[in-house]
C-alpha cells in the first residue's frame, strides 16, 4: 500500500474540509452564493490560500459534484445489496427497482445539502464544470447510473419487464424522480397534494406498468399508486 506522508494527509484533510464547507454554503445560498471570499472567511483562511488546493470556484464545484456522486453510488450499492428478496425472481427485481426509487426520493431528506447541490447544478443552464474536469464527474455519475441500468437489465431478464432499452429506461426513471423532488417547494402551498414521495411512488408505478410489469404486483408494492 503506498505510503502517504503527513503533509499529504494534512493536505487531503484540508481539501475535504474546503469541500464540506463549500457544500454547506451552496445548500444555504445557492451556487451564486458560493464565492472564494465567503468560503475563505468560513474556513478562516485567505482567499489566496484556497488556490493552493483548487484553481478556482469551478474546480471546487466539480470536486463537490464528483464527491457527492461517489457517495451516492456507494449508498445505492449498499441499498441494493441489502434489499430483501421477493417470493420469486420477478418480484425480487421489482423490489430492487422500488429500492432505487425510494433511494432517490430519500436523498432530499437524508442528505439535503447533497440533494440541493445536484438540483442546483441540473437546474442551472450554465456550465460549471470545465471540460478537463468532466472525466472525473462523468466517471462517478456512470458508477451511480449503471447500477440502475443493471437492475433494469435484471428485471427484463427474469420477465418482470418486457424487452426494452435499459439505459434509456434508467435515464427516464432517474430524471423523472429527480424532477419530482423539485415539488418540495410547492409542499408549502399544499403538503398533501404536493407530497413528492406519494407522487414519486405513483410515477414509479406508472413507469413500471408501462414497461410491462404486472399491475397487481406493482400496486401491491406501492399503496400510493392506487390513491392517484
Amino acid at each position: 500500500m503506498p505510503h502517504t506522508s503527513h503533509i499529504e494527509r494534512k493536505r487531503l484533510k484540508t481539501k475535504d474540509r474546503i469541500l464540506r464547507v463549500a457544500l454547506e454554503i451552496v445548500s444555504e445560498r445557492g451556487l451564486d452564493g458560493l464565492t472564494l471570499q465567503r468560503l475563505a472567511k468560513e474556513l478562516d483562511l485567505t482567499a489566496g490560500a484556497l488556490y493552493r488546493y483548487f484553481r478556482g470556484k469551478d474546480q471546487i464545484i466539480s470536486a463537490m459534484e464528483e464527491e457527492v456522486l461517489r457517495q451516492m453510488a456507494a449508498r445505492l450499492g449498499t441499498t441494493l445489496a441489502s434489499t430483501t428478496p421477493g417470493a420469486n425472481a420477478a418480484e425480487s427485481a421489482l423490489l430492487k427497482l422500488w429500492a432505487c426509487a425510494d433511494f432517490y426520493l430519500r436523498q432530499r431528506t437524508e442528505y439535503p445539502a447533497q440533494a440541493r447541490l445536484i438540483s442546483a447544478l441540473l437546474g442551472d443552464s450554465r456550465h460549471h464544470v470545465r471540460d478537463e474536469d468532466l472525466s472525473g464527474v462523468g466517471e462517478q455519475f456512470f458508477t451511480l447510473f449503471l447500477q440502475l441500468v443493471v437492475v433494469m437489465q435484471e428485471a427484463e431478464a427474469v420477465g418482470a419487464l418486457v424487452a426494452g432499452e435499459p439505459k434509456q429506461r434508467a435515464l427516464v426513471f432517474w430524471s423523472s424522480l429527480q424532477g419530482v423532488t423539485t415539488l418540495d417547494k410547492l409542499a408549502r402551498v399544499d403538503p398533501v397534494f404536493f407530497d413528492s414521495t406519494t407522487i414519486g411512488h405513483a410515477l414509479t408505478s406508472a413507469l413500471l406498468i408501462g414497461w410491462g410489469a404486472d399491475a397487481s404486483r406493482v400496486c401491491a408494492l406501492s399503496p400510493s399508486y392506487s390513491k392517484l
